[in-house]
């Protein structure tokens, strides 16, 4: 999943480049490669974090344990 995350870092640090550098090419194409970047980044790190962060607080010290049948 990581992996994924920096594909598309990776994609809008290239789109973003080509969209705003200084040899800028104005295609309809690079710019939307840039804001699928960024979308793709932000969701699927935010995805990583909550699944990280639910795991984490299944841990509670203290917290009684759930018994199976």
């Amino acid at each position: 999943m990581a992996v994924v995350s920096l594909l598309f870092l990776g994609l809008t640090v290239f789109c973003g480049v080509l969209a705003f550098g200084d040899g800028a090419t104005r295609g309809i194409g690079v710019h939307a490669g840039f804001l699928i970047g960024i979308v793709g980044f932000v969701s699927v790190t935010v995805s990583m974090l909550a699944r990280w962060a639910s795991n984490t607080l299944d841990d509670v010290p203290g917290q009684k344990t759930r018994r199976s049948r």
